[in-house]
Order: C-alpha cells, then structure tokens, then sequence
C-alpha cells in the first residue's frame, strides 16, 4: 500500500526545507563580506605603500590621499585596522575638515 504524505508532515518538510536554505543564504552572505572587507583592507595597504614610495623623510598625505582615507572611513567599519603611516584620529579630524 502506497504512503500518502500528511500535511503536517509536508509542513515540517517545507520548514525543514526553509531553514536549510536560509541557512545556504547566510553562509554566502558572510562569505560576501568577508571578501568586501578583505579587498578594502586590501586596498587600504597598497594606498599606503604608494605614499611611501613617493616619500621623503616623512611621508606627505595629499588632498587626495586624504579624501580616500574618509571615503574609507564611511564604506568600511575595518579600516583602523590597517593604518600604518597615520592615527585614526588624523583621519577622523580630516573626516571633520571635509
């Protein structure tokens, strides 16, 4: 004799079925973010290695140099993290200069 699905266990299968994807979901999601904050850090670093290239005794953050720097301050919750060549706080102070 054939085994007829009940709809009580159609719904524990579709909820079962909603969670696993939800599931896939989140796990794509954060592996998105992970891959945006690794390629601002990314990003962040060679900035700072073009201004040291071009340095003297002291390197000389230009206009530019700066704007990048508050632009990144905005887009990315990370980017103490990878100062080197400046305080966060410079960039903050330049954040309220702009």
């Amino acid at each position: 004799m054939p085994s007829t699905k009940h709809p009580k266990d159609l719904c524990c299968f579709a909820d079962i079925v909603c969670i696993m994807l939800r599931l896939i979901l989140h796990t794509l999601l954060s592996g998105l973010r992970a891959r945006r904050s690794l390629a601002l850090e990314n990003l962040a670093l060679r900035r700072q290695i073009l201004i040291l290239q071009r340095a003297s005794p002291k390197p000389a953050f230009e206009p530019l140099d700066r704007l990048f720097w508050v632009l990144l301050s905005r887009l990315w919750p990370g980017w103490r993290r990878p100062l080197r060549l400046v305080k966060p706080e410079t960039v903050i102070a330049w954040h309220r200069h702009l």
